[in-house]
Formats: structure tokens, C-alpha cells, sequence
């Protein structure tokens, strides 16, 4: 999934998400028939999910594709003022 705005310099946020699962059952008995799938012993639903954690980036200018260099904001052990 990404997220942006419409100007031309700001922020692109991506997120990566992961689906999988096995949605439908076929019921044995009836032809063409399916139902959503749920095991009533574990519980477990149709789907599983995973999101990644956000990327972010900043644009200077995104039509002229002029990212901005990356900043790390960590602060060295001691030297917080």
C-alpha cells in the first residue's frame, strides 16, 4: 500500500502487506457450493495477514524523482544534551 499527497515535494509511505489463507470451502455434498472456511477446533480463520513496518521517504521534488538523503536521528550513548 502506498500513501502520498499531491504536492510535488513530501512524503511516500509504503507499507508492504502479506496475505494468504485458503478462503472457501467446497461442501461436499452440493454441487457448485462453497462456504467460507473456519476450523471450529483450532479456531483459526480464513486468512493471516502480516504488514511490514512503514517505509518513509521525502521528496524534494517527486516529479523530478529528487529524494532527499535519509537523516539518522539516533543520538550516540552519553552525548544527549
Amino acid at each position: 500500500m502506498i500513501a502520498t499527497d499531491d504536492l510535488d515535494n513530501g512524503v511516500i509511505d509504503t507499507w508492504e502487506i502479506e496475505l494468504s489463507g485458503r478462503p472457501f470451502d467446497r461442501v461436499a455434498d452440493e454441487q457448485g457450493s462453497w462456504r467460507l472456511y473456519h476450523n471450529v477446533m483450532t479456531g483459526e480463520g480464513p486468512m493471516v495477514s502480516r504488514v511490514r513496518p512503514r517505509v518513509r521517504r521525502y521528496y524534494r521534488s517527486k516529479s523530478r524523482n529528487q529524494e532527499l538523503p535519509a537523516i539518522d536521528l539516533r543520538v550516540a550513548a552519553g552525548k544527549a544534551s
